[in-house]
């Protein structure tokens, strides 16, 4: 029998990984649909893993710089940002909390500047926060 040295048979079982990654069971749905992904848009996989790594290091950072910019706001503004989260709209607001429009208007105003958003974008990039708990938790 014919024995490879420890450093041939370690740059073959590299070699052999490179060309089939190992696959674990909780991945292969991503594999699956990464390579349909590659596939379908003309690229390679390693290309679409490099941007859906990107992706995610992005969305992370995000969620870090909302999180800041939301501690950052008045009790007042994080009310405000917290019902309109929630599909309220500024008349309703300013009943809910007993301010005029206009000062509920100047408060998101305040917040889409902090949050550098304008009202339809702060509501899709904080969707998944808990605005109903938090609402609960802080109310006057």
């Amino acid at each position: 029998m014919f024995l490879l040295p420890p450093r041939l048979r370690q740059l073959l079982r590299k070699e052999q990984e490179r060309r089939h990654p190992r696959v674990y069971s909780k991945d292969e749905k991503l594999v699956l649909e990464v390579r349909e992904m590659a596939v379908t848009q003309r690229r390679g996989e390693q290309e679409v893993y490099d941007e859906l790594i990107e992706s995610g290091m992005n969305v992370l950072r995000d969620k870090d710089k909302y999180a800041d910019v939301w501690n950052s706001l008045s009790h007042r503004e994080q009310q405000v940002t917290a019902l309109t989260c929630l599909g309220y709209r500024s008349y309703d607001i300013a009943g809910m909390l007993g301010i005029s429009y206009e000062t509920v208007r100047t408060h998101s105003k305040h917040v889409y500047a902090k949050f550098d958003l304008n009202r339809k974008e702060l509501r899709l990039t904080l969707k998944r926060w808990n605005f109903e708990e938090w609402w609960e938790d802080h109310q006057v």
